[in-house]
């Protein structure tokens, strides 16, 4: 499959294929160029001036010389720690089934060994399948099929309602039961656009169906997959779309009001989850009288091939290996780029994650963990906090009430770094060496329990809601900031390098994490994470109309040819993106003290903090992975989120010099600067 690189500028956007991007670039530097700031100095293109692609700069040696793995639909810096951390996760679990030293560790390594037992995976064919499609095949009316819907929810099995349990945000002290669309296997888009390339993906997704429903002895299996296609394509039709989906229309209601504004059963459905919580908040409402429509019109055979499809797809990763060949051929090739599947060891590892995760990560927190960095890593946190506070105290378009509001707001983050305080208890958990498929449900039902037992409870704040080996900063509801172990490695942290190299990477993530707070989603939040309008009406259109100017200019980027970055679909990102790389590098130069940085590797403090900002940044995609990014992914792809921000920030343009005629040159009166 074809390899895009991407380089993004702020007046130009130039796509290429392969290894040159408009000029064949300079020779690659060697692999081993030491480096005495931690940049890494091989992957740069000194062909390529900052001022015109910082991204390209930055990564094009590295671009030119790292093809994209055949098993993955792209790579870059969190791939690569991806990769590292499950290897040594690999070990970790290997060394459990060897000799566990505890119950968990017995359970991680009998769970491994169940997902690599292939000649039992085989031997077993489509037999775990067949009590739950017999399940199916019972379900004949509206009610039933609702009752269904709520005893998926058991086993974490996909269905027409995405069940959840979130922050009660008029008290902010509970959590709450919440339903929102779903249903669906592919991107919404993929099934409404008239695009040429989407409507290939869904006749190849057709015929992927058919296949698969084949494989599991579903009858008439071409046209179950035209029906499914059929129905999937009109609850695509009642979905919000992505961004209006982002905006959020969600709405508090008692069971009874939700059924009557529904037309669904929303009792029945909870009964069927074992719970009987007097409100829940149902998002998209409009989706969900349309699915009380389709319950009623589309025929029950429709409806059972429908679930029997969802169940395949729920559970092919631990089905016979005679499911590998359609799995490649549609959801690798067609749909991400990948030429083949994933080692069946990564899988497996995958698998463990999935079932344990919370064993396997203090497993593998106690292996990676080094407390000298959490604490280095806590104290630039500290520090990019204090540069928030100045930004926003000094900020010169916010009234006195919004600033305070925000600074309260701001001083009540939680920001946790590492590894949880708290471990969940697997001590419940049946895993047999010879029982793949029951181990998956066994797990998923704990999970379930565990979720269940959330609702009406007081909210846990120290609760993580990732494992340390998952990375995925992020910042969570009610007010707090999660920075897992792996990702205080190298390229996001490097114990040797520079502060420059530092901030510029894991400091621009933690604070890029911290800006969330305050995007177009956060800001409707007060510190205690109740929902509530803190900005003043001036203030708020002043802050509307910075977000419309980073919408503009990132609605005008075009990484394919033919689909652009939607700007609001991305906005959120966007706005933590200008809002780290900002607080970042002042973060970094309230190290210095009013001292001068050295000059390293041959650049300034200041330079090699953008630079280390854009290697860290760096990642390939395949161009069916892009371009399902493009449609669902609220991130912007990373050279233009790389760019996009750098046009915007002062201190770029004074680190490089950046004049009128460089790509990357914007003038100071339109650039977008919110803190």
């Amino acid at each position: 499959m074809r390899r895009c690189r991407l380089i993004a500028t702020a007046t130009v956007v130039v796509i290429a294929a392969g290894v040159a991007c408009g000029h064949p670039g300079p020779a690659p530097a060697p692999a081993n160029v030491p480096s005495a700031s931690g940049l890494d100095l091989a992957g740069i293109d000194r062909g390529i001036r900052p001022q015109d692609d910082l991204y390209g700069f930055a990564n094009g040696n590295w671009a030119r010389t790292t093809p994209i793995p055949p098993d993955a639909a792209g790579l870059g810096s969190y791939s690569s720690v991806v990769g590292r951390a499950a290897e040594l996760q690999r070990t970790i679990i290997e060394d459990a089934a060897r000799a566990p030293t505890s119950p968990d560790e017995r359970k991680i390594g009998d769970l491994y060994a169940s997902f690599t037992d292939t000649a039992r995976i085989d031997e077993l064919g489509t037999t775990p399948l067949r009590p739950l499609f017999a399940e199916v095949d019972q379900l004949a009316t509206p009610g039933d099929l609702i009752r269904h819907f709520g005893r998926m929810q058991r086993y974490g099995e996909h269905g027409p309602i995405t069940f959840g349990i979130v922050t009660n945000t008029k008290d902010n002290a509970t959590s709450i039961a919440k339903v929102q669309q779903g249903g669906l296997w592919l991107p919404r888009d993929y099934y409404l656009s008239a695009e040429p390339n989407l409507a290939g993906v869904r006749e190849q997704y057709r015929r992927y169906a058919s296949r698969m429903l084949a494989l599991a002895g579903v009858p008439d299996p071409d046209n179950g997959a035209t029906a499914v296609l059929d129905l999937e394509t009109r609850l695509a039709g009642a979905h919000l779309d992505e961004v209006r989906n982002r905006e959020d229309d969600s709405r508090r209601f008692t069971v009874p009001g939700a059924g009557r504004a529904t037309g669904l059963d929303w009792a029945a459905y909870l009964a069927a989850m074992d719970t009987n919580p007097p409100e829940i908040v149902v998002g998209q409402r409009d989706y969900f009288t349309a699915l009380s429509r389709l319950l009623r019109e589309v025929p029950p055979p429709t409806w059972r091939t429908y679930l029997k499809w969802h169940l395949i797809q729920d559970y092919v990763a631990y089905l016979s290996r005679d499911f590998d060949g359609p799995e490649i051929e549609f959801r690798a090739k067609a749909y991400t780029g990948r030429e083949r599947p994933r080692q069946r060891w990564l899988r497996g590892v995958g698998v463990v994650n999935s079932a344990m995760g919370d064993a396997l990560g203090r497993l593998y927190a106690a292996r990676s963990m080094d407390p000298r960095t959490q604490q280095r890593v806590e104290a630039m946190a500290r520090t990019i906090v204090d540069a928030y506070r100045d930004s926003i105290t000094n900020a010169g378009w916010m009234s006195p009430a919004t600033k305070a509001a925000a600074l309260d707001k701001l001083a009540k983050i939680s920001i946790k770094i590492g590894q949880p305080t708290r471990w969940k208890d697997y001590g419940t958990l049946e895993i047999r060496r010879d029982d793949l498929f029951g181990n998956v449900r066994r797990a998923e039902a704990l999970e379930h329990q565990r979720r269940m037992a959330k609702l009406g409870a007081p909210v846990d704040r120290d609760e993580w809601p990732i494992t340390p080996q998952t990375a995925s900063p992020a910042y969570h509801p009610p007010n707090k900031i999660v920075i897992p172990a792996v990702v205080l490695q190298p390229p996001f942290f490097d114990p040797n390098a520079d502060d420059a190299v530092n901030y510029g990477a894991i400091g621009a993530v933690i604070a890029h994490e911290v800006g969330h707070a305050f995007d177009d989603r956060g800001r409707q939040f007060d510190g205690e994470g109740r929902s509530r309008n803190w900005w003043t009406p001036e203030d708020n259109a002043r802050y509307l109309e910075k977000a419309k100017a980073l919408v503009a200019q990132f609605d005008a980027y075009r990484p394919l040819p033919d689909t652009p970055i939607n700007g609001r679909l991305t906005l959120g990102e966007n706005i933590a993106d200008l809002n780290g790389l900002t607080i970042a590098h002042r973060a970094y130069r309230a190290t210095l003290a009013g001292r001068p940085a050295p000059v390293l590797d041959g650049f300034t403090g200041d330079q090699r903090f953008f630079i280390a900002h854009a290697q860290r940044s760096r990642a390939a995609l395949r161009d069916e992975a892009l371009r399902a990014l493009l449609h669902s992914d609220p991130h912007s792809p990373e050279p233009f989120r790389t760019n996009g921000a750098a046009v915007n920030t002062d201190a770029f343009h004074a680190a490089f010099d950046v004049k009128p005629g460089d790509r990357l040159h914007k003038p100071a009166d339109q650039r977008t600067h919110i803190w």
